[in-house]
This record gives structure tokens, C-alpha cells and sequence, in this order.
């Protein structure tokens, strides 16, 4: 087996095997159904396919020593004796290197978890006659891996004299209980008109929408409303999360 895995590997082939990279399942005395294979190969590329007897033998058979006939999704053992008792089935095959797109005829590069990628959007509050809150709780939302964000949103106070104010908070406290954890009101650059920093956001019988930015190290985030009068208002805020 090694011989053959490094023989492949000198003429730029990867070894591919079951469970790992697809499945092998009885079928028959001599035949096999293949499944979950990134890639649909040729006879030729099969290389050996293992057998593990219930009665704890392991019975190998080579590509050099007996025939292998592939029509998907059968691989033919040509004088293999396959059991429904077999306790397991392990397939070998070569193909392109893994980092390899045959289609497009290059190698793939790439970050793992990339960065760009850390995204996520967070429906803080939707919804009519609220009572002030704070969101997505008291405790915060866990910012680890993230270091902006932004909050846009709409406010509208339909009775007169009566405000709706929202406020962004930090904090780096481990308490486990939001109430507990020291919380630091928050500037951020208030995007729709102009890039004003600001820390509060007021609404004063009208309706406001608004775009607000962030840059924050803080491990918890909280976005609390102070609301005057919970009759006759409507507040929507949403929340995009980034890495970068």
C-alpha cells in the first residue's frame, strides 16, 4: 500500500479513501456502491479496496491484482468476496491533488476562515408601542472576532411632547450578569448626515431614520431606548456585525 499511495504521489496524484471522502456499501459479492466523491473517476484510478470480515481478518484487493470495472455509482471487484457481515469496506483511489481545479486548470489558494467573511446581521427590535429596553439584552451581545459595526434604523413618536432616545454601550466586564458589568456609553459616526459623531440619537414627535457606525474593541455591545411614552411609537433597529 505504501508503494502504491507513493507512486501516485510522484506523478501528482492525491489518495483519496472511504469513509473520509466518500462511502463504499455492499451491494453485492463483487460490487460496491460508491457515494459522496468530489469527483466521479475512472476505473484505473482505483487502487485497492480493503475488506473487514466480521471475523477480524482483513483481506485486501489490490488494483494490480485483480480487475476493478467502474460505472457509477458500481465499482466491480472482479474475484472479490464481498459479506453483508463485513464490518467495514475501505476504498483507495488516486486523483487531482485536492488543491487542484481541474475544470478551471489551477491551484486553489486561500484563507481557511477568512476574515471578510465574519459577517453577521442582528435584528435587535421591530415592532410598536414599546416600553424602553435594552437589546439584544441587558447582558449584551458577544462581540468576539468582530470589531465594527453598524446600526441603522427608524423611530417614529406619534404623541406630542413624548421622545424615543437610543444610546449604544461597551463593555470588557466578565460579570455574567448584565446589571453587574461596568458599561460605557458609546460615540459613533452618525452617517446620514454628514459623520457627525454622536452618542445619542433622539426622536422628538416626528420620525427619524438613521444610519450609525462603529469601531469598538468592547467585548459586549448593548443598544439600550429610552422611550417616554409607550403608546403610539415604532421602532426598528438592525444591527450588521464585521470583522473587518
Amino acid at each position: 500500500m505504501r508503494n502504491i499511495i507513493n507512486n501516485c504521489q510522484q506523478v501528482g496524484d492525491s489518495i483519496y479513501t472511504s469513509p473520509q471522502d466518500g462511502t463504499a456499501t455492499y451491494a453485492s459479492a463483487i460490487t460496491l456502491t460508491m457515494a459522496g466523491m468530489a469527483f466521479v473517476p475512472v476505473a484505473s484510478q482505483f487502487l485497492l479496496v480493503e475488506q473487514y470480515t466480521a471475523g477480524g481478518a482483513v483481506i485486501r484487493y489490490p488494483a494490480a491484482s485483480y480487475q476493478m470495472l467502474y460505472t457509477a455509482p458500481t465499482l466491480t471487484v472482479m474475484g472479490a468476496n464481498f459479506l453483508t457481515t463485513d464490518l467495514a469496506i475501505r476504498v483507495y483511489w488516486a486523483g487531482p491533488s485536492r488543491a487542484y481545479n481541474q475544470a478551471s486548470d489551477y491551484y486553489r489558494f486561500g484563507e481557511v476562515d477568512p476574515l471578510d467573511q465574519h459577517s453577521e446581521l442582528v435584528n435587535l427590535v421591530d415592532g410598536t408601542n414599546l416600553a424602553s429596553a435594552e437589546y439584544p439584552s441587558a447582558n449584551g451581545l458577544d462581540m468576539l472576532g468582530r470589531n465594527y459595526f453598524s446600526i441603522n434604523g427608524t423611530m417614529i413618536e406619534a404623541t406630542a411632547g413624548k421622545n424615543i432616545a437610543v444610546k449604544v454601550w461597551g463593555s470588557n466586564d466578565e460579570e455574567p450578569v448584565g446589571a453587574s458589568k461596568i458599561w460605557n456609553q458609546l460615540y459613533g459616526r452618525r452617517v446620514d448626515i454628514g459623520g457627525v459623531e454622536v452618542n445619542v440619537i433622539v426622536c422628538p414627535t416626528t420620525t427619524v431614520t438613521f444610519a450609525w457606525e462603529f469601531f469598538s474593541r468592547f467585548r459586549y455591545i448593548k443598544v439600550a431606548t429610552t422611550v417616554d411614552d409607550a403608546v403610539d411609537n415604532t421602532i426598528a433597529l438592525k444591527m450588521h456585525l464585521t470583522a473587518l
